[in-house]
């Protein structure tokens, strides 16, 4: 009998041990699904920033997608060809119309204008129609060289003949001359107070960076073809603002300061990136403009950050207009309403008034009845 009670006892400490195993157990399986559902809320919560991420950075996917490739391969290959057309300029007598300014040497005089003409002196060169040597009317420069354009005064059919020079990297010159205002006071144009050593240095230093910008185009391309348009996207953003800043800074500095002497004279109108003369198109000043411009934004990220620029300028200069010129329609428009409206009470009263005039006239006739 004792062996029994023993076995039983056994049996009874076997069954609490897996009654307490069975516990653990369904502990176990609590801190399981527990876990589970923290992870849950885990995968939840990224899924949720994800979202968010994919909703404010959707303009960076569609910058690396290929949209983005297929754009700065475009920029960058009409900037290459912009660049090559302004080097080209003056080279011939027919690529004159990609110099960088022109300058009218000797333009008609009128009493009405209010600034001053310029007129060179002592700038001759040989007219390739008639072998004599004359003076240009027009002179268009350029890197490449430049070129002297005559007036025949159309006593040919070609009425405009040209002799270019080419010269790489052609100097800026401004021929010695006078200015002459409306009231017939002429003054000298002072071309010893510009430093064209300095302006020469700024000039070759354009042509240099336009030469790197080139480069950079073909390279770009080049390796967004291979394949690798994630390199490109990542660090050549660098490069573009490192080329395309310096030569669209020192360029119209240096054409500036070489023609600063003319002041407000009607030539060279350089400040006019697309310019016409009687000789023709004078277009290089913009094509190198629109060439430096497509190299910055041909980079999606910097196309990104030039929209967001300009955009909130044109905004700070909307609301800074509406301040300005908001308050005044409203008042306006608040006096128009209350002119308005006291003219249709004044209305309104006058019909009132005759009411009563037609009632009392009416009254009065049926009492004398």
């Amino acid at each position: 009998m004792l062996e029994v009670e023993v076995e039983v006892q056994r049996a009874q400490v076997t069954v609490r041990d897996v009654e307490l195993e069975a516990q653990r157990g369904q502990v176990n399986v609590r801190d399981v699904e527990l876990e589970v559902r923290r992870t849950q809320v885990t995968v939840r919560d990224v899924e949720i920033e994800h979202a968010r991420v994919r909703s404010e950075y959707w303009v960076l996917k569609v910058a690396k997608s290929r949209v983005g490739a297929i754009w700065f391969c475009f920029a960058n290959f009409v900037s290459f060809i912009f660049i090559l057309l302004v080097f080209l300029g003056n080279i011939y007598p027919s690529t004159t119309m990609f110099a960088m300014i022109s300058i009218d040497l000797h333009p008609q005089f009128n009493n009405t204008l209010s600034f001053e003409i310029y007129r060179a002196d002592n700038y001759t060169g040989t007219n390739p129609l008639t072998n004599r040597t004359e003076q240009p009317r027009y002179l268009y420069l350029g890197f490449s060289g430049h070129c002297n354009i005559y007036d025949n005064n159309s006593t040919h059919f070609n009425q405009y003949s040209k002799e270019c020079t080419k010269s790489f990297v052609q100097p800026l010159l401004l021929p010695n001359g006078t200015l002459q205002n409306g009231a017939g006071k002429i003054r000298d144009t002072a071309t010893h107070n510009v430093n064209f050593e300095q302006v020469y240095q700024m000039w070759k230093a354009s042509a240099a960076f336009m030469i790197l910008v080139m480069i950079y185009n073909v390279a770009g391309i080049a390796v967004v073809c291979a394949g690798k348009y994630e390199f490109v996207f990542k660090y050549f953003w660098i490069v573009a603002i490192l080329l395309s800043i310096p030569p669209a800074v020192l360029a119209p500095v240096a054409l500036s300061k070489v023609y600063s002497p003319l002041n407000g004279a009607q030539i060279p109108r350089w400040g006019v990136a697309f310019n016409k003369t009687g000789a023709g198109q004078c277009l290089g000043l913009g094509f190198f403009l629109l060439a430096m411009l497509l190299t910055f934004i041909g980079h999606p990220i910097l196309f990104i950050v030039a929209i967001v620029i300009v955009g909130f300028s044109v905004a700070i200069v909307w609301w800074a207009f509406s301040c300005c010129s908001g308050g005044k329609p409203k008042e306006e428009d608040e006096e128009g309403n209350n002119s308005e409206r006291g003219r249709r009470e004044a209305e309104e009263r006058r019909w009132k008034e005759e009411r009563r005039r037609r009632k009392k006239g009416e009254e009065g006739s049926i009492m004398q009845f």
